[in-house]
C-alpha cells in the first residue's frame, strides 16, 4: 500500500491557490513561480521592489503545533522588516487571530531579549522615567 504524501504545512498548497491568493491580496498573479531549491508548494513573485512568498506555514504557532495555514511575506531588499500574514487555506479568509498571537510573540521575544541584555534594574527604571514623562537628560 503506498504511502501519503507528506506537505510542508500539513496541507498541499497548489500554483492555482497561490495564484488566486496573489490575485485576491496584489491584484495580480503574473509572474508567480515556484520558489527555487524550495520544497513543493513555495512559490514566489516580484512587483518592481517588493517580493513576495507565498508558501506553507511549517513554523506552528504558540496555540497549535502546525498552523496549517498559507503564509504570504511581502518585503523589499533595502528593508529588512516584512509584512506577514496568515491565509486559511480552503476559504482564503485572512486569520487575524494567528498575526496577532504571532505579534505578541515576537513583541515578548523582543523584550525579553531587552531585559536579559540590560538586566532588569536598568529597564524597570527605564518604564519608570518613560510612564512619569520624563526626558533623557
Amino acid at each position: 500500500m503506498a504511502q501519503k504524501k507528506a506537505y510542508p504545512g500539513g496541507f498541499r498548497l497548489t500554483r492555482k491557490t497561490a495564484a488566486a491568493l496573489a490575485a485576491m491580496e496584489l491584484g495580480t498573479a503574473r509572474g508567480l513561480e515556484p520558489e527555487p531549491g524550495m520544497p513543493e508548494g513555495y512559490f514566489h513573485i516580484r512587483i518592481g521592489n517588493l517580493e513576495i512568498r507565498i508558501r506553507p506555514d511549517i513554523s506552528g504557532s504558540s496555540s497549535r503545533s502546525s498552523s496549517s495555514l498559507i503564509q504570504m511575506v511581502i518585503g523589499t531588499n533595502c528593508c529588512p522588516e516584512r509584512i506577514v500574514q496568515f491565509f486559511d487555506p480552503e476559504t482564503l479568509e485572512e486569520d487575524f487571530q494567528e498575526e496577532e498571537i504571532r505579534r505578541l510573540a515576537k513583541r515578548r521575544e523582543v523584550l525579553e531579549d531587552w531585559v536579559s541584555t540590560k538586566g532588569p534594574e536598568f529597564c524597570r527604571a527605564e518604564v519608570d522615567r518613560i510612564w512619569k514623562g520624563e526626558q533623557y537628560g
